[in-house]
């Protein structure tokens, strides 16, 4: 992952972050343990002509939302 993300990850798992390296996928997985599913939050795959950044647990769409709201929102 980039060094921002990991900071994030490192940040948010009081230093518990494990990265792991899927060499059958082409991606790296940052998590809180090596199983990809169950214990990974984010993946980076690198390709051809662009990178590929996901989640594997979804997010808190209903703040997400709320935020993108108040930004178009003149107030």
């Amino acid at each position: 992952m980039s060094n921002g993300a990991r900071g994030i990850f490192e940040e948010l798992s009081n230093g518990t972050a494990v990265e792991t390296v899927r060499l059958g996928d082409n991606a790296a997985t940052d998590g809180v343990g090596p199983k990809k599913m169950t214990e990974g939050y984010a993946y980076i795959m690198p390709l051809r002509g662009y990178v590929n950044l996901g989640c594997y647990q979804g997010g808190l769409l209903d703040a997400a939302l709320a935020a993108r709201k108040r930004r178009r929102d003149p107030a």
